[in-house]
């Protein structure tokens, strides 16, 4: 199921997980758009009980430089700023000298920064006595 978020702000990630809970769907892990809508989920979490990443596991998208100081500590994407701004001002000075240069396409490559927010499922009672 896939929520869509309105704005990517703490309160938004709280609004969204708040409804997610609500309906009364299981789910094991909330995929965020960024950190601070993570950040929303912890915060409903801790209203209702529910244990990050015993119950639900999150991960954010970003690596906002507070995220390692989240309880616990968020599971993101990082995304390689400093390099997209270098690239930025080296395909500009290079469209600045060169006018006529064609339009170039650069790929960052993100990488996955494991932390505490994130586990692997817990085998749910009813799943145990199904398979045995």
């Amino acid at each position: 199921m896939a929520l869509v978020a309105e704005a990517f702000t703490e309160s938004e990630g709280a609004r969204l997980c708040g409804e997610l809970i609500a309906e009364g769907r299981r789910f094991t892990a909330i995929a965020a758009a960024n950190d601070l809508l993570a950040l929303g989920c912890y915060d409903v979490f801790a209203e209702r009980g529910v244990r990050c990443p015993e119950d639900v596991s999150v991960i954010g998208f970003n690596d906002m430089p507070f995220a390692a100081r989240f309880q616990p500590p968020l599971t993101t994407i990082r995304i390689p700023h400093y390099e997209i701004g270098k690239a930025a001002a080296q395909l500009m000075l290079a469209r600045l000298q060169d006018g006529g240069s064609a339009a170039r396409a650069v790929m960052l490559k993100p990488s996955l920064v494991v932390r505490g927010s994130t586990a692997a499922p817990v085998a749910d009672a009813a799943d145990d006595d199904a398979a045995g």
